[in-house]
Parts: structure tokens; sequence; C-alpha cells
């Protein structure tokens, strides 16, 4: 006989929450649910997505002392710095005006590794610099570190979990990959909107309920739907050009850092959630 403490929770609690309103949805369904889609969908009423927040004043760009040099939305000018600097640590060529790209994540399946191991021979015949920061599957951490071998003075691998390490790069790069192929909430595309590295993600769970497809005035990132190679690589060369335009990426910039990402909304809800509850 099995039994599941999971659906017993969600058969008699008062109201399910999880960390995101897509996420709500994408758990009634049998691809996120892994069995419990039923059980879940029979509950709905009782179901509620609340986004997370970040702490902005531990990840605030304008007093941070982890990173090189603090700079706002409003002094940008500041930001580049951080860029050269971190070119520097790493070896890099000092060029401030190559695009510098990022991933900061563990590197196993469900966050998105196999699309970019998938893409990396069409991302890297960009003129860019990738580095990578994190722990995970042995086969990707020897993939990225084959790549780094091939082109040394493109990537960097770092297989290190190092959190003001994750700092320095989000302070420092243009763009943050974040392609999961799950993930209830996020806090990395958050993050790195917060630091001014503008995130490609997948929409899906809270990755599609915060980060919105870049439309001139609109957007503080770069979204696609497909999981595929080709989608990503697409959304990037997308992200590529408009870098190009340096104007217009300071405006995206601006965007993505004056974001609201922290927890007053959420919190809010919550406590409306709790007062629910007391009524009960």
């Amino acid at each position: 006989m099995l039994f599941s403490f999971l659906k017993g929770a969600v058969v008699l609690s008062d109201y399910i929450t999880t960390v995101s309103p897509s996420y709500a949805k994408e758990i009634q369904t049998p691809e996120y649910a892994y069995g419990l889609n039923e059980v879940i969908c029979n509950y709905k009423d009782k179901l509620i997505g609340v986004l997370n927040g970040i702490d902005i004043d531990f990840y605030n760009p304008e007093q941070d002392l982890n990173i090189y040099t603090n700079f706002s939305s409003e002094k940008l000018d500041k930001r580049i710095e951080n860029k050269i600097q971190l070119q520097k640590d790493l070896a890099f060529p000092i060029n401030p005006n190559i695009p510098l790209l990022a991933i900061v994540s563990r590197l196993v399946d469900h966050k998105g590794m196999d699309l970019i191991i998938e893409s990396m021979n069409k991302l890297l015949k960009n003129d860019i610099q990738l580095v990578v920061l994190g722990k995970g599957d042995k086969n990707y951490e020897e993939q990225f570190i084959k790549y780094e071998q091939r082109y040394p003075h493109k990537v960097r691998v770092l297989i290190i979990f190092d959190v003001n390490l994750a700092k320095k790069i989000y302070a420092s790069t243009d763009l943050f990959l974040m392609p999961s192929k799950s993930e209830p909430c996020g806090l990395s595309q958050m993050i790195a909107c917060r630091y001014g590295a503008i995130p490609i993600v997948r929409k899906t769970g809270g990755l599609g309920d915060s980060i919105k497809d870049y439309n001139s005035n609109t957007g503080n990132g770069f979204v696609f739907e497909e999981y595929s190679s080709n989608a990503l690589i697409n959304k990037i060369n997308q992200a590529l050009r408009l870098y190009s335009n340096q104007e217009e990426f300071r405006k995206l910039r601006k965007l993505a850092m004056t974001t609201d990402f922290s927890w007053q909304k959420s919190s809010q809800e919550y406590l409306d959630l709790y007062q629910k509850l007391l009524a009960k």
C-alpha cells in the first residue's frame, strides 16, 4: 500500500500555496504534478500562487560591498567598471564593448543546461564572452570545461558555489541565461535584473510571471516559449542585436533594474490569505 503525505496535505488543507501564479496552473497538469494532477485539479479552488520576492537590501548595487563598483539605474556609467574588473579577474581579453553573458546556476537538466550545451557552437560563433558559475551533473561540468579549453578567450567555467562571486557576475554581465525546463519561481532572474544583467528566460513558472519580453518601452528581458535550442539561440541573437544599439539597450537595462521584485506586494497577498483563513 502506498501513502502520500503530500496528497493528504492537499486534501485536508484550507488553502494550498505555491510560489508563482503560473506554477499553480502548471501543477494541475501531468507534466508538472508527477501523478498528483487529478488531486490538485479537484481542489484547485483553494490553490493560490504568490510570486516570491527578493531581499532588495541584500541585493542592492548601490550599497553592495561585494561588487567591484557601486552603481544604480541613475548612475549606469559606473557599472562598466565592474565588467572591466571581472574581465581582468577571469583573464578575458579586456573589452568593455564585447557582450558578456553569464550562467549562474546548478548545472542540471531542469535548469535547461541541455539547451545551452546544444547551443554552444552556434553561440560561440558570435563575438562574445561567457562565464559559467555553478556545480551540478558531472556531464555538464565536463562539457562546459571542454568548451573553455576550446575557446579560452571566450569561455570561463567556475565549478564552485560562491554567493559573493555570483554578485560580481550579476553586476558585470550584460545578458543572463536561464532557459529552465521548469522553474516554480526562480530568483536568479530577479537578482539579475536588480544588477542590470538582462535575463533571457524560457516562459515557465515564475520566469514567465516575472520577466516580460522587451518591446521598445515595455518589458524587462527576453522570453521564449518552445523548449528547444533553436528557440534559445534565436532569442540570444535577438538580444545581441539589441545590445549593438547601446542607447536602446541602456533603456532596457533601466527598465530591468527598476522592476519591483521586493516582498511588499507578495507579503500583502499572504496577509490577505491569512485574513481569509482567520475569517473561516
